[in-house]
């Protein structure tokens, strides 16, 4: 029996097509079990960072879930605290606050932005996001170009603010870009204040050392809402 084969056109077509292209975005991480460096006065602990953020570093790092993380929740609770710890077991990494990126964001040749973009970078963190009340074009298009250039990247967004209201301070183009994976928010005491102090990162210290349908929400119990 003869077969028609399909036109070119509509072969090309498909293979370009964004569902053909998309990537899964679950990549695997390589940890060591112990830290390639020491960042902060007092190595991070696993157990004082929050079920629901263990839950989701254990299923993006096992190549489970879909990158990137995004972690929000209140001042003091471990999610730079959480960052780090991940941070300091990979060999290329680039973690940054927002602020650092905005004051750079018009010099093409600044070293965050050139390691951002380097291709061998295995993890980014971004923090501080939305830390002023009213966000400021230079900031909205620091966090733009750094969503474009980690897009599909081991990934973690480190703010205050829920997804919506991530979407209200900038727009949908910045909440679908950071959203698109695993949204996690960490709840808990400010350690600050109960006897786990959490030294300042350098992430912090402006020190550089990347809901759609079918995103993965984890709750403050570790559950997973799709």
């Amino acid at each position: 029996m003869d077969v028609t084969p399909p036109p070119v056109s509509a072969v090309l077509a498909d293979m370009t097509s964004p569902s053909c292209c998309l990537p899964d975005r679950r990549r695997k991480l390589l940890l060591r079990d112990r830290p390639y460096r020491r960042l902060l006065p007092s190595e991070p602990r696993w157990e004082r960072i929050p079920k629901a953020v263990q839950e989701a570093i254990t299923r993006l790092v096992c190549g489970q879930a879909r990158w990137p993380l995004y972690l929000w929740g209140d001042t003091g609770v471990g999610k730079t605290w959480a960052a780090w710890w991940v941070v300091e077991r990979v060999r290329e990494y680039c973690a940054v606050t927002l602020e650092r990126l905005a004051d750079h964001v018009y010099e093409r040749g600044a070293w965050y932005w050139r390691r951002l973009a380097d291709r061998t970078l295995e993890l980014a963190v971004i923090d501080e996001i939305g830390l002023r009340t009213e966000t400021t074009d230079r900031e909205y298009l620091a966090l733009k170009r750094a969503a474009d250039l980690l897009e599909w990247r081991p990934t973690i967004w480190i703010s205050n603010l829920a997804p919506e209201e991530l979407r209200a301070a900038y727009d949908d183009r910045i909440f679908s870009r950071l959203c698109c994976g695993v949204i996690c928010q960490a709840t808990g005491p400010d350690q600050r204040f109960s006897g786990r102090a959490m030294p300042c990162s350098r992430a912090n210290a402006g020190v550089a050392a990347e809901p759609a349908p079918g995103n993965e929400h984890i709750g403050a119990g570790g559950v997973v809402y799709r």
